[in-house]
């Protein structure tokens, strides 16, 4: 079966739609990595409508979706400039049972196009997040180096890792 699907700016009225997929897809990724205390505050803190709606509503930020062929939202990627020649992705999610069919490249080559003068795409991806890193890697990121970070009230190792868009 072949899968048809869209990537499109964010809107406003996705706001909830894009809520339920990263509540979802962070129980999903990270379960086995963050206790649920802390998923529970990054869903409620880190998602929260507002912060949505100033990052859809940005001119300078890039935030799409993917949608399949009946309009529901099945990943999304955020991306910042980071300098004149970097921008990082800042989100890139795509629901479990959508995965490994081309969806999570097809938002990252829309990252790209948001920023043409970019020569390097950075990501940061936690190192138990098995799926993220192996998509990290089979995607043309190298390791850069290795953090360790406090999130909610876990501590873990993460990666950034970045990727050269010319070569």
């Amino acid at each position: 079966m072949v899968l048809m699907y869209i990537i499109e700016d964010a809107t406003v009225g996705d706001i909830p739609r894009i809520k339920d997929l990263l509540t979802f897809a962070w129980r999903d990724a990270y379960s086995d990595v963050l206790s649920p205390e802390t998923i529970d505050k990054i869903t409620n803190v880190w998602h929260n409508q507002e912060l949505f709606r100033n990052q859809i509503e940005d001119p300078s930020s890039f935030f799409v979706v993917a949608r399949d062929d009946s309009g529901d939202i099945i990943g999304l990627a955020t991306a910042v400039e980071v300098d004149e020649n970097t921008c990082r992705l800042a989100r890139h999610y795509v629901r479990p049972d959508f995965q490994r069919i081309g969806i999570g490249e097809g938002l990252v080559k829309a990252a790209l196009k948001h920023f043409p003068k970019a020569t390097k795409l950075q990501v940061e991806v936690m190192e138990k997040n098995q799926k993220g890193c192996a998509f990290c890697l089979k995607t043309g990121f190298k390791e850069v180096k290795r953090v360790s970070e406090s999130i909610g009230n876990d501590i873990v190792a993460t990666i950034i890792m970045e990727k050269d868009i010319n070569g």
